[in-house]
């Protein structure tokens, strides 16, 4: 395929939300993730942490609602899914939300004091406010395993993640794990490999995957540069290459894109953004030319 086949067009990005307790009293919404319950309401889960940043410091996930997705009227409910120190976790990052036999499942990272080995973690819920986790977590993996989204291609279930070629770092990878019961994952594969080595960071973070026509999207953020979203494009959903880059300026951090009706959106946030903005992202492919 060639990236020619698809174009994306961003439109004028706004404020969503701000969950701050107060303009004196600043807190970020970082990794995060959008779903409709079944009586229409949206509700958003994120990491949730007093500025200034303080990524190993973020021990719970903001959970904020409201009856549509682009209106201003979002309530704060108590927070959700702190971290079990009891069981050695320092922290919880990057939530990602999804409908299955009636019940809810949030997918997520646990942090330990062993950065080669981050765990992924399972909680469900009927309601979307009281949440149990899974016994045992997933899987673990490294360097900083973490940034979760699930999706599945019409035979299976996919799991995107940030991992690196080692558990100890080396190059930047998305991971991708697949299940038939959202339970029981495979060993990884690399959906995409950057050429930048490292350990903390790197180009593979948030990795966001939806389909349009035959082709998939990949969303990734670079953190190189903390505000900037690249995009790949390809018809195999294992296999992404820097070949596949699309040509578009994407100004987001930690992007996750949301769809509502015929209407497709990009959100973003992070460390001293004042929360989440979003805006509309048109998607225009060649074999059908629809936005």
């Amino acid at each position: 395929m060639t990236t020619a086949s698809v174009r994306l067009i961003p439109g004028v990005k706004r404020r969503l939300l701000d969950a701050s307790p107060s303009i004196e009293e600043p807190w970020y919404i970082n990794d995060h993730t959008l779903i409709q319950d079944t009586e229409g309401r949206w509700h958003v889960f994120g990491i949730w942490h007093p500025e200034p940043a303080a990524p190993l410091d973020e021990t719970v996930f903001l959970h904020a609602s409201a009856p549509d997705l682009t209106g201003a009227e979002w309530m704060v409910h108590d927070p959700v899914l702190h971290a079990r120190t009891g069981i050695g976790e320092t922290h919880v990052w990057a939530p990602h939300v999804i409908r299955h036999q009636s019940r809810y499942w949030m997918f997520y990272a646990g942090g330990t004091a062993d950065h080669t080995a981050y765990r992924m973690t399972l909680a469900t819920s009927e309601d979307l406010f009281t949440w149990t986790p899974h016994e045992p977590v997933l899987f673990e993996d490294g360097f900083d395993a973490r940034d979760p989204m699930v999706i599945h291609d019409g035979t299976r279930w996919l799991m995107y993640y940030t991992r690196n070629a080692t558990p100890e770092g080396g190059f930047h990878q998305v991971g991708v794990r697949t299940s038939d019961d959202l339970l029981t994952w495979s060993s990884p594969e690399v959906a995409y490999q950057s050429s930048v080595s490292g350990t903390y960071g790197g180009p593979t973070e948030s990795p966001f995957v939806v389909r349009t026509g035959e082709l998939w999207l990949l969303f990734v953020c670079e953190s190189g540069e903390y505000d900037r979203t690249l995009v790949y494009a390809s018809d195999d959903p294992l296999r992404f290459t820097d070949a596949d880059l699309v040509e578009v300026d994407l100004d987001e951090h930690c992007a996750e894109v949301v769809q509502d009706g015929e209407r497709t959106w990009i959100t973003g946030g992070g460390w001293g953004r004042g929360g989440l903005t979003i805006r509309e992202l048109g998607i225009e492919a060649a074999d059908q030319r629809a936005t």
